[in-house]
């Protein structure tokens, strides 16, 4: 089977990128310090460690985002090669014109963050720039290291106990 990279590298580049700007919606966390300011080295950027959904419909994000308290509103930019894979088709919720980005994303900060008054309350509204890591290697690699890993683990144990079932049988030759 296609590794999950693969898959939605394939989808990524297969479809348009448009809309260019896409949305995730939350409630009740706070934005993380990274976000918050500039660094010594002046970047206001943070790493997303797993899958991240977004939406291509605004209002979709905004009704996620205005279910509680500390509400917030990312807007991600999108490129041609930090495009995110589109789910619609595999969608339970089709509506929603779901786009997952892969793990490692890079997430920059791009502008002032704005308040917006909704019917529900005030959201957090941040504009964020976004960049695919193209380095990270599939599943299919990584299991493939594992295995190699595995494979010398083993073929070093048997030898061990080879060595040591040979001292034994000079061992016991002698009795």
């Amino acid at each position: 089977p296609a590794p999950w990279r693969s898959a939605a590298w394939a989808s990524a580049r297969a479809s348009p990128i448009e809309p260019l700007v896409v949305y995730r919606g939350s409630f009740g966390m706070q934005l993380p310090v990274q976000f918050a300011a500039k660094d010594d080295l002046g970047r206001q950027n943070g790493v997303e460690l797993g899958f991240m959904s977004c939406t291509s419909k605004r209002e979709v994000a905004l009704q996620y985002a205005a279910d509680g308290k500390m509400a917030m509103l990312l807007c991600f930019e999108r490129g041609a090669m930090d495009n995110g894979a589109p789910l619609s088709a595999l969608s339970f919720y089709k509506g929603e014109e779901e786009i997952c980005f892969p793990p490692l994303c890079n997430m920059e900060v791009k502008g002032k963050p704005k308040i917006l008054f909704t019917d529900k309350g005030s959201v957090l509204q941040v504009k964020m720039g976004i960049t695919v890591n193209q380095k990270a290697d599939t599943i299919d690699k990584l299991i493939g290291r594992r295995q190699f890993l595995h494979e010398g683990m083993v073929k070093n144990l048997v030898q061990e106990v080879e060595s040591e079932l040979k001292s034994v049988d000079a061992l016991l030759s002698t009795i």
